[in-house]
């Protein structure tokens, strides 16, 4: 099993590393797009950034959605909407939100238009992120 982490990675840094670490310790392969190690400012870096996460996105069983994020995660998400929508791809997108007390950050993904037949599963707690994940595959 392979598990996409769709988070900003220097915002989310330290979430980043736990979920991987958790996954990754209960035998659950992940990419993070961090691991890239590419700070992705010229084009050039853009585009080898960009295809190489489409390309992780397009081999991934389930897509774990760090919330809040930015323009980028939205991106990795429309695409991975739009390969389930078209494609029949049944990779399941999971949603982490970290603080639902900031109420201005924090928006339920699920009553989304766009996005809610979509969203599988969310959660607040790292365990419960850890059982759907390995409950799933």
């Amino acid at each position: 099993m392979q598990v996409y982490i769709a988070s900003p990675y220097i915002k989310q840094l330290k979430i980043n590393n736990e979920i991987d670490r958790l996954l990754t310790k209960n035998d659950i392969s992940v990419f993070l797009p961090k691991s890239l190690n590419v700070d992705a400012i010229t084009e050039e870096e853009k585009n080898a950034v960009a295809a190489r996460c489409y390309d992780e996105i397009d081999k991934c069983d389930a897509m774990i959605i760090v919330h809040p994020f930015g323009i980028s995660v939205a991106a990795e998400i429309g695409y991975a909407v739009a390969q389930r929508r078209h494609n029949g791809n049944k990779r399941k997108l999971i949603l982490y939100v970290q603080d639902r007390t900031d109420k201005e950050r924090y928006h339920n993904m699920k009553h989304e238009v766009m996005t809610s037949p979509y969203m599988d599963y969310e959660t607040d707690d790292l365990n419960d992120l850890l059982a759907y994940v390995k409950g799933c595959f």
